[in-house]
C-alpha cells in the first residue's frame, strides 16, 4: 500500500482557515464585492473616513499657510482693496484654523465629509468675493479657484457625489457673483474664465472618481491579501501540527520508522532506528539506505525489502528484522520515496530457540517414556505365556498318569510308558517328576 503526500484543506482538522473567502477580481471590479459583505464596507467606510481626516487636516494647514501668504498679490495689484481682501482672507483662515482644530475630535471624524467641503467652499467662495471686488468676469483672481479646486482634488479623497457638489457650488457661485454684482465688462474673457473653471471641474471630478475606485480596488486586493495570508498561516499551521503529530507518533513507536527520499537517502528516522543501529538520529539522516544495509545495497527496493531483513549497525553487528515498506508518491503519482518500519526480530528468534530447544528435549522424554512402556509390556508379555505352557504341560502328564494308572492298577505317580526294562522312560519320568 502506497503513502501519497497529505492534502490539507482548511478544515481538516475541525478548524476553518480562514473566516473570509478571497473575493474573486470580477466581483472586486463589478461593485458587488462589498454589497456582499457588509463588515467589509464598514471597514472600508472606516478607512475612508481616517484617510479623509488625515487628508483635511492636511488641507487645513495648505489654507492657514497659503491664504496669507496670497496677500502678497493683494499688495502688488490691488492696493486699493488691501482692507477688505485682507478681512476675506483672515476670515477664511479663521475658518480654516477652526477645521483644523474640529476635523481630529470625535465629532469631526463623524462629519469629516462636511467639514472638508465646508471649509475647502468657503476658501473658494473667499476667492468667488474677491474676483467680484475687482473686476468681476474679467478679473485675474478667478485663477484662485483653480488653484482650490486643483487642491481638493489632490488633497481630499472625496467620493463623486461631493466632489461634484463641490465643483457646481465653485462654478456657478463664480458666475452668479459675476453676472450680479461684479459685472462682466468682456464676454470673451468671462466665457474663457467659465470654460477653464468648468474644464477644471471636469478634472476634479475625473480625479476623484479615479482615485475612488483605486482605493477601493486596493482595499479590495488587500483584504483578499489578508484573507489568503491567514489561510496561508492557517494552513501552515495545520501541516505543523500534523508533522509534529506524526513526528511524536513516530517518536513514540517502538519499531524503526526510516523515510527514504528518491534517491535512496534516510530523509528522516526516528530514535529507535538510532538506538537498534547504533547512531544518532542527525547522523541517519542523509546516509544511503546501503550503508544500513548487509550486503551494502545502493537502491532500496520496496518489492525487494518486503519481508525479513538484516540490517548492519555502526559495530558491525548484523541485525536480523521484519521489514515492512511501502512507496510515497507525490502529488503527480511519481513515486518519491519508501517508508520502512523494521522490528528487531533478534529476541523473537531467541524465543523461538528456546522454544524449539524446549519442544525437543519435550518430545526425547515422550519417547523414552514410550519406549520404558513399550519394553515392559513386552517384558511381562513373555514371562506370562512361557509359564503358562510349562504349567499346562506338567498337568497333561499328570493327567495320563492318573488314567493310566486306574486302568492298569499302577501308583499314580509312576509314568504309563515306564517299566523296569525301560531306564529311559524311567529317567524321564524323574525328571518329570523333578520338574
Amino acid at each position: 500500500m502506497g503513502v501519497a503526500w497529505p492534502r490539507l484543506a482548511g478544515n481538516e482538522t475541525g478548524e476553518q482557515a480562514s473566516e473570509e473567502v478571497m473575493p474573486r477580481p470580477t466581483a472586486a471590479l463589478s461593485g458587488s464585492f462589498m454589497a456582499d459583505r457588509p463588515e467589509w464596507a464598514r471597514r472600508f467606510a472606516c478607512e475612508q473616513r481616517e484617510l479623509l481626516v488625515r487628508q483635511g487636516v492636511l488641507a487645513s494647514w495648505f489654507c492657514v499657510v497659503l491664504m496669507p501668504l496670497f496677500h502678497l498679490l493683494d499688495v502688488i495689484f490691488l492696493p486699493h482693496l488691501l482692507v477688505p481682501l485682507r478681512v476675506i482672507r483672515l476670515a477664511v483662515v479663521a475658518v480654516a484654523g477652526l477645521g483644523l482644530l474640529a476635523i481630529p475630535r470625535p465629532f469631526g471624524r463623524r462629519h469629516v465629509v462636511g467639514l472638508t467641503l465646508f471649509g475647502t467652499t468657503q476658501a473658494g467662495l473667499g476667492i468667488v468675493i474677491m474676483t467680484a471686488l475687482d473686476t468681476g468676469g474679467s478679473s485675474p483672481y478667478y485663477a484662485g479657484i483653480n488653484v482650490v479646486m486643483l487642491c481638493a482634488a489632490v488633497l481630499l479623497p472625496w467620493e463623486v457625489p461631493v466632489s461634484l457638489a463641490f465643483v457646481l457650488t465653485m462654478v456657478g457661485s463664480y458666475a452668479l457673483v459675476c453676472l450680479t454684482w461684479g459685472g462682466v465688462a468682456d464676454a470673451r474673457i468671462f466665457g474663457s474664465n467659465l470654460f477653464f473653471l468648468g474644464a477644471t471641474g471636469l478634472v476634479v471630478v475625473a480625479s476623484h472618481h479615479t482615485a475612488a475606485r483605486a482605493r477601493r480596488r486596493d482595499f479590495e486586493h488587500r483584504v483578499a491579501l489578508e484573507a489568503a495570508s491567514r489561510e496561508r498561516i492557517a494552513f501552515l499551521a495545520n501541516i505543523k501540527r500534523e508533522r509534529d503529530r506524526l513526528s511524536a507518533i513516530m517518536l513514540a513507536m517502538r519499531e524503526c520508522v526510516i523515510v527514504l527520499d528518491g534517491a535512496s537517502r534516510i530523509e528522516s528516522t526516528n530514535a529507535a532506528a538510532g538506538t537498534l543501529l547504533g547512531y544518532g538520529v542527525a547522523e541517519l539522516v542523509g546516509m544511503p539506505a546501503g550503508a544500513i544495509l548487509k550486503g551494502g545495497l545502493t537502491q532500496w527496493s520496496c518489492e525487494a525489502c518486503d519481508g525479513s531483513l538484516e540490517l548492519r549497525a555502526r559495530d558491525g553487528t548484523v541485525i536480523p528484522v521484519e521489514c515492512s515498506t511501502s512507496p510515497i508518491h507525490d502529488p503527480e503519482g511519481r513515486q518519491a520515496g519508501s517508508l520502512i518500519v523494521a522490528r528487531d526480530m533478534r529476541e523473537t528468534l531467541r524465543l523461538q530457540r528456546l522454544a524449539a530447544t524446549a519442544e525437543l528435549a519435550e518430545e526425547r522424554e515422550r519417547v523414552a517414556a514410550l519406549k520404558t512402556r513399550f519394553v515392559t509390556n513386552a517384558s511381562h508379555e513373555f514371562r506370562t505365556p512361557a509359564r503358562g505352557d510349562l504349567l499346562g504341560g506338567r498337568s497333561d502328564r499328570a493327567l495320563r498318569r492318573a488314567t493310566h494308572a486306574r486302568a492298569t492298577g499302577r501308583a499314580a505317580d509312576e509314568d504309563p510308558g515306564s517299566g523296569p526294562a525301560d531306564d529311559r522312560t524311567t529317567r524321564r519320568g524323574a525328571l518329570d517328576r523333578e520338574a
